[in-house]
Order: structure tokens, then sequence, then C-alpha cells
């Protein structure tokens, strides 16, 4: 699906969550089994023969992509995070995509603290130029100061993010391929608390 430029924004910044209602003609315990196969444990790691890193319980998950020199606290990767319930003879996967919550977090504390800063900085060299403060502090403190944090914050966060960018497509296409399964439409009749499961597997 086309994005707008509103959720083009979103997705720059870590902020755009997705979510996927997947179905495997499987059981609960055979789709457990295939995801425990395939995905490796959240340790540092240079290489691994696994397509995914992260955790697979009972009755949920949370996975992301693996990488050479692996991470399982880099930040702006996407991970999916599911629940896994029997439906019958087969078995619904509710998934939400997103960053972790720990960089959810960082990042609301770093780009408030720029602004704090920054917009206090700017307060006092503008109140310093009204009383005949030269204009090339003002400049230089006020301006160029804060514009350089939140520029680097934002630089770092673009880089992350465009290293991720296939995340979310690669995720959900290892879960339809390892569990023969096909999305349809989401349903609301078992919520999915995404930012729970993903704390589990940050800090199980």
């Amino acid at each position: 699906m086309k994005r707008t430029v509103w959720q083009k924004i979103l997705w720059a910044l870590g902020y755009e969550r997705g979510r996927v209602d997947l179905v495997a003609p499987h059981s609960c315990a055979e789709c457990v089994g295939r995801l425990r196969q395939l995905t490796r444990a959240s340790v540092w790691t240079i290489f691994s023969s696994r397509p995914v890193s992260g955790y697979v319980g009972e009755t949920g998950f949370v996975l992301r992509k693996t990488r050479f020199l692996d991470n399982p606290n880099s930040g702006f990767h996407t991970v999916v995070g599911g629940v896994i319930a029997e439906e019958g003879r087969q078995t619904r996967l509710r998934c939400r995509l997103g960053i972790p919550r720990l960089t959810f977090f960082v990042m609301a504390i770093w780009f408030s603290a720029l602004l704090l800063v920054g917009g206090k900085t700017l307060a006092a060299s503008v109140i310093a130029a009204m009383r005949g403060a030269s204009s090339l502090n003002l400049l230089q403190d006020g301006i160029l100061g804060p514009l350089i944090g939140i520029g680097c914050g934002v630089l770092t966060v673009g880089i992350g993010r465009y290293l991720a960018r296939d995340d979310q497509r690669f995720l959900v296409n290892f879960l339809i391929a390892t569990l023969d399964a096909h999305e349809v439409p989401p349903s609301s009749e078992i919520p999915v608390d995404f930012w729970t499961t993903v704390a589990r597997w940050i800090d199980p």
C-alpha cells in the first residue's frame, strides 16, 4: 500500500506502526515449532544462518531481521510482535510492526530535551540581543546550537530507518513463507499489546 506524505514522515522518524493479521493452516504448536527452528536467540553475534532473531513463546513472539554483526539492542530496526491464537484447525497471528519500545522512549526524551534546552537558549539569546549583545552570539548560541543538535538527531534516526526500510516487508514475507500463511483482514477479537510483547524481548 502506498504511503501518504505524513506516513512517510512518521516512518522516517520511526513512529509509524503497522498491523497485519495472518492465518496459517497448522496448529498453534506447529506454528511455534516452525518459528523456533528459524529464530536465533537475541544475543550478540557476527554470523548467523537463521534469518530472524528474537523471542518465540507459546502464545506470542517478537522477531526482527538478523544482520551481520547483529546487536539485539540496535534501535532503529523494525520488529514484529504477535499473538498466536488457535482457531479450529488453523491458527491466527495478530501482528504489530514498529520500532522497539526502548528506542521510542529514548527518542522522545532526546528530542524533548533538545527542544527544552534549545528553546531556553534561544530565549536567553534573544533577551541578550535586545539588551545590546552581539547578533553573532545570537546566531551561534541561540539558533545554530539547537539546530545542529536537532539535525544530528534527525540524521541518526533517518539513517537507521533507511537501513531498515525493507524490514517490514521481509518480516511479513518470512511469516507467510514459514507458516504457509495468508493475510486476512485484521480482527479485534484478541487485543495485541505490541509494547508489552516487545518489552519481554528487550528485557525478558
